[in-house]
């Protein structure tokens, strides 16, 4: 008679009652309240902090990774998208950049680092990934292509969810073009 998330919470606590050295979890607040996925969260972190419990978590959750992790890998198709890295050097990595143009997006697509171009109403975002220097080569090529009518923003931080979602499509129209 318990609901889903007491559920989740319960079986949460019965693998974590066991102190394993490694607790793999597969969207372990999948469907949960946010009170309740934030009461599992705390509870893995506890696990990992006093324990020293090495935790794998799966799960298309974004902000419970950026709560949870030290490291990201992500998956794609059953496959590796990208290799597995700290948070910080993968958000790091990456910026954004607002263009308006009337330039078609296909002639912004193979600009140097640009990750992914999210075209929006009169605008396309663009997702940059790479060290600074590539990423500062890919801004002078996109301003360059973009037009001198263009009006293109300063280049700027991005979210763990913005640059997980631009790998993540990026990776899904290189497996729809094979």
């Amino acid at each position: 008679e318990l609901s889903r998330g007491q559920r989740a919470q319960a079986v949460v606590g019965l693998a974590l009652a066991q102190s394993p050295d490694l607790l793999m979890l597969d969207d372990p607040t999948l469907g949960l309240d946010p009170l309740a996925r934030r009461s599992v969260v705390q509870a893995v972190l506890a696990l990992a902090r006093d324990a020293g419990t090495t935790v794998l978590i799966a799960t298309h959750e974004i902000a419970d990774v950026e709560r949870l992790a030290d490291e990201i890998l992500l998956l794609s198709r059953g496959r590796v998208a990208t290799p597995a890295q700290d948070i910080e050097s993968f958000v790091g990595d990456a910026r954004a950049v607002t263009v308006e143009t009337d330039v078609a997006i296909d002639a912004l697509r193979s600009v140097e680092a640009a990750l992914y171009l999210w075209p929006r109403r009169a605008k396309v975002e663009v997702i940059f990934s790479g060290d600074e220097a590539a990423i500062s080569r890919g801004y002078d090529q996109l301003v360059e292509r973009a037009g001198e009518r263009a009006v293109v923003s300063e280049p700027r931080a991005v979210s763990l969810e913005e640059v997980t979602l631009a790998w993540l499509a990026r990776d899904s129209e290189e497996a729809d073009s094979h």
